[in-house]
């Protein structure tokens, strides 16, 4: 039919029902039938259809869409979390020790990723004597002598202005009730004093076994507050 011999070594299945060869089945060969095609133009065929069918195989399920599709969403969400936990402290507020600046139930973020403390810094540590996580304003840095003196606190000698104060508290921090003077020596090497906004009811740095809190144990700097709403604020000062 084609102008060439049917191997008769290969098994009578290679026939097909009619008696003609069946292409898929001829050995491969460089040779040319009397229309011009090779055998392997045989074995291929070019049907319209034929890639229509491959493609529809090969394309995955619309349930595997629908889980790949969650699954990414998913790893997206622990990647969040993972980073949010990473770079933010979330507190809450339990006493007014810091009022006016911070309220009893206010709710805010601190910076773990800072990189220095300053002076007037509201920070998040962690108290050993409490046996939870503070919030107070960083008042002495290390190197510095801080006292108290005629209700003022004093650095280096000098007496410190702090403008993050209400006018009802400047000149009322105190050590004790009876309102006595104080001098707490110098602050320790990666160390700092630090005391509450509220001097009057605030349980600080004047009243620790360990006056000064180590580096080591600030988590936190507070960098805005997320509630109350309708006190939302970008930095804390």
């Amino acid at each position: 039919m084609f102008g060439t011999d049917i191997d008769e070594t290969k098994p009578v299945d290679s026939l097909g029902e009619d008696g003609v060869v069946d292409v898929d089945e001829i050995v491969e060969s460089d040779e040319t039938f009397e229309d011009g095609n090779t055998a392997e133009a045989y074995q291929k065929p070019e049907s319209p259809g034929f890639e229509v069918v491959v493609e529809q195989v090969n394309k995955p399920s619309r349930v595997k869409l629908i889980l790949k599709a969650i699954a990414k969403d998913l790893l997206c969400v622990l990647l969040v979390c993972i980073l949010f936990f990473v770079m933010f402290f979330n507190m809450e507020i339990p006493s007014e020790s810091m009022e006016p600046t911070l309220q009893v139930g206010d709710r805010l973020l601190g910076w773990k990723l800072y990189l220095s403390v300053d002076r007037g810094d509201v920070v998040v540590f962690w108290s050993d004597e409490e046996g939870m996580y503070l919030i107070k304003r960083v008042i002495g840095l290390p190197g510095e002598t801080v006292s108290l003196k005629d209700g003022y606190v004093y650095i280096n000698g000098e007496k410190l202005e702090e403008p993050w104060l209400p006018e009802d508290v400047v000149g009322k921090t105190f050590n004790s009730t009876e309102g006595l003077d104080f001098d707490y020596g110098k602050v320790p090497e990666n160390c700092y004093f630090l005391l509450g906004d509220n001097r009057k009811y605030s349980y600080d740095c004047r009243f620790f076994s360990n006056r000064f809190i180590n580096s080591k144990e600030i988590k936190a700097k507070a960098i805005f507050r997320y509630y109350p709403f309708d006190r939302f604020s970008f930095g804390i000062k």
